[in-house]
């Protein structure tokens, strides 16, 4: 049923806007976090992105957030959300946060739907699974289309010692094994380099 400035369905209130320019829409003053772009005419990442200074929110994941470090610096931008396999660690981070933290593990113990983040975080989490390449694909098949992952991983296996050991990691990485791994969970690497810590 039509109304004054929208529609009504069930009995659930929509408001229809006709601005051509995204960046234009009231998605702050509506409370809007999250926007599917669905009019086929935003079709790559840069020409939906102009939502964004209308309000709409980006949803961020810290996939392996231990107790929440890095989860209030998410969420100044955007809604964040947490997942670890330690419950005690996930406990940590939910008194920390308001962030949404649930208990998971990579690759085959998420607790989030497909399509569910516009960005990923992965710090330091990839060298402590045994498939990389199939915990790769389940970070891949949780981005929503033009998603991003933010990655770091420990380099140089000639660096390998027994804190490696001691922390459970897999492997130390170089450059080349990335370029395998990545593109072969569906991702193009936009920027590869080392940093030191």
């Amino acid at each position: 049923e039509a109304t004054g400035d929208g529609i009504s369905v069930d009995g659930d209130a929509f408001k229809v806007l006709s601005l051509r320019d995204p960046a234009q829409l009231p998605w702050k003053d509506l409370g809007v976090d999250v926007v599917f772009e669905s009019t086929g005419l935003l079709t790559d990442r840069d020409s939906a992105a102009k939502h964004l200074p209308a309000g709409a929110r980006p949803r961020l994941l810290d996939a392996g957030c231990g107790m929440g470090g890095f989860l209030p610096h998410l969420a100044r931008l955007g809604e964040a959300a947490g997942m670890d396999p330690s419950p005690d660690a996930v406990a940590e981070a939910r008194r920390q946060s308001s962030a949404d933290v649930r208990v998971g593990s990579l690759p085959d113990d998420v607790p989030f739907a497909p399509e569910s983040f516009d960005a990923i975080t992965l710090l330091d989490v990839l060298e402590h699974i045994d498939d990389d390449v199939a915990a790769a694909r389940r970070v891949a098949s949780l981005l929503r289309p033009g998603g991003l992952l933010f990655l770091t991983v420990p380099a140089y296996p000639c660096l390998w010692t027994r804190h490696n050991e001691l922390n459970e990691h897999k492997r130390r990485y170089r450059p080349d094994p990335l370029r395998r791994v990545l593109p072969a969970a569906g991702f193009r690497i936009r920027f590869l380099s080392y940093y030191n810590t």
